[in-house]
């Protein structure tokens, strides 16, 4: 009886001792793959979670031989382990699961893409019949292409620019233009093939570009000049060659703040503009405010009065005036009328721009809040505003009309999608 005691003290004296030895400590970090930097509150086993460091320690039997490393978002590993010591290091390398998201269109359900692919962005557009000519660019528009897309979206043809690009510039007389830092390419289009035509670069900034539109023989143009708050609007008549000037836009307050800037001058300085008034054949003041600064000066505001030629009679939106003057055919005045839309509460608002749909005349004057921009129709006839309608897209570009529907160039904030181009229907007004 007592052997047998003593034989059963020694089982349980000893059963600790064996169960000891069946179990074995794993530790080690468990790491990013990718980014090499330790991973906290990875699960093992579902009975212990790595540290900030990355480390863990688990203590396993005989019975369970596996342990299996999981965190959300990374693919989880499983090891099995053999190992004859009491202690095993185990490093752990986890990899980030491959999500795959599904295609989402980030426009606003009122948008409709006109043109976009996502190898290249759009910089400038132009109608031409049922077809697009787009400016492109991949990274910078030093490496510029010009491309004719279709009503599909599909490009029917392509041409490198070897110039770097600046814009799209469709002319008085219709055709499309490219203008680059020292040349301007004409866009011929032939058999759904584009062909690149140099043209003087000098003379038709000089002789080209004032013009504006035209109407039979008559041909429409200005002196504009940006650092000038005076200018007038001129008839060229091609049948005779005869030149009247019917329309002057100035800037009266303006002027005699500007024209104030050469008796600030020293006196030395007075006599320089001189000199160079006469040496280039211009108005001293003009030099005069240039040397002082003012014409680049964040509170100088250049000139704003259009001329657009809707359905044969001439309109000049003279905003400095506060009138809409209309001109028939011969640029006798026909009617004179008050506006104040570029005039709103906040004058931050307009951003001195109206747009004329071509095709159905209507008139559309242009403001932003909020980074959204504001299209208001403005009655022909009254001046004052009819309708408003709010574009989709935030910080959209290169806005125009057409048919009642506006065109721009925009590219969703925070999205990596290159710039498309995209329109809406301005029948829903609100």
């Amino acid at each position: 009886m007592r052997l047998v005691s003593l034989y059963s003290f020694c089982l349980l004296i000893s059963a600790p001792l064996c169960l000891q030895a069946q179990q074995l400590c794993v530790k080690g970090q468990i790491t990013d793959a990718e980014t090499k930097k330790p991973l906290a509150a990875v699960s093992i086993n579902s009975s212990a979670i790595s540290d900030k460091q990355g480390n863990y320690t688990l203590i396993i039997t005989d019975k369970k031989k596996k342990i299996s490393f999981s965190m959300m978002g990374y693919e989880g590993v499983n090891c099995d382990v053999h190992n004859a010591m009491d202690t095993l290091v185990l490093n752990i390398k986890l990899t980030k699961k491959a999500i795959e998201l599904a295609a989402v269109d980030v426009a606003s359900p009122g948008m409709d893409t006109v043109f976009g692919n996502k190898k290249f962005s759009v910089a400038d557009y132009e109608f031409l019949e049922d077809k697009l000519i787009l400016l492109t660019f991949e990274k910078k528009l030093s490496h510029a292409k010009v491309m004719l897309a279709d009503a599909s979206q599909k490009i029917l043809s392509t041409v490198e620019l070897p110039d770097e690009a600046s814009k799209l510039y469709k002319d008085y007389l219709g055709y499309i233009n490219v203008i680059c830092s020292t040349h301007i390419y004409r866009i011929n289009v032939k058999n759904n093939a584009i062909r690149l035509a140099s043209l003087p670069f000098d003379d038709y900034k000089k002789l080209i570009m004032p013009c504006l539109d035209t109407i039979g023989s008559t041909i429409y143009f200005s002196n504009y000049q940006r650092e000038y708050p005076e200018f007038k609007y001129y008839a060229y008549n091609t049948a005779d060659s005869s030149v009247s000037a019917f329309k002057t836009v100035c800037d009266r307050e303006g002027l005699k703040g500007y024209n104030m800037e050469y008796y600030f001058l020293k006196p030395k300085e007075r006599l320089v503009a001189r000199k160079l008034a006469d040496e280039y054949g211009v108005d001293k003041y003009l030099i005069a405010a240039t040397m002082s600064g003012l014409t680049s000066s964040m509170f100088y505001n250049p000139l704003y009065a259009p001329l657009m030629v809707i359905k044969d009679t001439v309109f000049v939106f003279d905003h400095h005036a506060d009138a809409i003057f209309k001109y028939d055919k011969k640029q006798h005045l026909l009617d004179s009328i008050h506006i104040d839309y570029h005039h709103p509460k906040n004058w931050r608002d307009w951003k001195r721009q109206v747009i004329v749909d071509t095709k159905t005349g209507k008139i559309y004057s242009v403001y932003q809040k909020c980074g959204f921009w504001y299209l208001k129709q403005i009655d022909s006839n009254t001046g004052k505003i009819i309708a408003s309608f709010k574009l989709s897209g935030q910080y959209a570009e290169k806005i125009k009309v057409s048919d009642n529907e506006v065109y721009y160039i925009y590219r969703p904030f925070e999205s990596l999608q290159e710039q498309f181009v995209y329109k809406e229907s301005l029948q829903s007004y609100k």
